[in-house]
This record gives structure tokens, sequence and C-alpha cells, in this order.
């Protein structure tokens, strides 16, 4: 297998590994704050929360996008393995878009490309199922669509003394 080309099976055991991230903050994007290569986040409507290793050599990276209106607002969840310091493979993405397709998860399997430190271009995408209506720029409905997005990857969240919830 060369790096970043991954099965169906390679990816579901990705997906099952056991991943752990302590809180979710959210922060507006600035020239000055440090994300994952593949992501450039750049702009006043973008908030995203700095790379936050999930254990095992993932990361993950929540981000959403404000609008005028609800249809112009999004949503995503990137999950990224680490295979060397600065080289970020992407696993899978999770996003919600109001006007057009709902939540739904990209993943990077069945692919011959090698999307080191690269977004998902094109990549196997799949419908998932959650409530209509929901808007990224409420706080019930952001919490909600990270709770979507942390059960459709894998992960858990961390209380401070170190259980997982």
């Amino acid at each position: 297998m060369r790096a970043g080309v991954f099965t169906r099976s390679d990816i579901q055991a990705h997906l099952r590994a056991q991943k752990a991230i302590s809180g979710v903050e959210f922060k507006p994007a600035s020239k000055n704050r440090e994300t994952l290569p593949p992501l450039r986040l750049r702009g006043s409507r973008v908030k995203h929360t700095d790379a936050m290793d999930a254990g095992g050599g993932y990361f993950v990276v929540f981000v959403w996008k404000d609008g005028a209106v609800r249809e112009r607002r999004s949503f995503y969840c990137y999950l990224y393995l680490q295979q060397q310091p600065r080289y970020y493979i992407p696993l899978a993405r999770v996003d919600y878009h109001p006007s057009h397709k709902g939540l739904h998860v990209v993943l990077n399997c069945e692919d011959e490309r090698d999307l080191t430190n690269r977004n998902l271009p094109s990549c196997r995408e799949f419908a998932l199922k959650c409530r209509e209506g929901l808007d990224p720029a409420l706080d019930r409905d952001r919490e909600s669509l990270v709770h979507h997005a942390m059960e459709r990857l894998g992960i858990e969240f961390e209380t401070p003394e170190g259980n997982l919830l």
C-alpha cells in the first residue's frame, strides 16, 4: 500500500480506532493561527478549532463558515492521520451544506492518488441522516453537527479526569 492510498477496510479500521478529544472551541480564522498544512483557513466568515490531537496519530479540525442566510453557511469536520511531522493524510471529511446536500461524509478510499497534505477532491461521498434545518450559526445546532461528525468518525469526548463519555 502506498502512503495515502486506502481500501474501504483500511478506512473502516481507521474510523474504528480509538480517538478522543477533550473539547471543541471555535475561533476566528487568522493569518497567525496555525492549522494543518492542507487547510488554509482564511476570511472573516470562517471560524475553526485548532488542530486537535485525538491520539494514535489522528488529528481533528472543525470549521464553520458564516453567511448572510442559513443557505450560505456550512460546517466541516476533517480527520487526518499524521505520518511524519508536517505530513498529514486526509481520511475523512464530514460536511453540512444547508442549501443543497445536507450532512454527508467524504472518504479517502478506492482512489489511487496520494492525497498527503491535500484535501479530498473528487473522493467517494456518502449521504448521512440528520435533523433537517440545522443552522451552523446557532450554538446548539453547531454542537449537534459536532456530535454527528464525531459519531460518524469514531471520536469520543474525553473528560478532564481522563474518562471517555
